[in-house]
């Protein structure tokens, strides 16, 4: 599938819902998303996913806190 399921083996056994910046960008190549809200829910989904899977010490998953973060300020 995607580079996460390489490198993550467990990755869909853990998240249910898949969402990877790679199908965000081709959601936006082929004008899927009809409204802002569609595309953040889809990076809301990518951020929760990072939550779900890493242990609190891992840096993927410290590092997606202060980009959700700066998401959430920028909107």
């Amino acid at each position: 599938l995607y580079k996460n399921v390489d490198l993550y083996p467990d990755y869909l056994e853990v998240v249910s819902d898949y969402m990877d910046f790679c199908i965000i960008r081709d959601n936006i190549d082929r004008g899927t998303y009809t409204n802002i809200a569609l595309f953040i829910s889809d990076i809301n989904l990518i951020v929760n996913n990072t939550l779900i899977y890493f242990p609190e010490d891992e840096p993927t998953k410290m590092t997606n806190r202060v980009h959700f973060i700066w998401f959430k300020l920028c909107r």
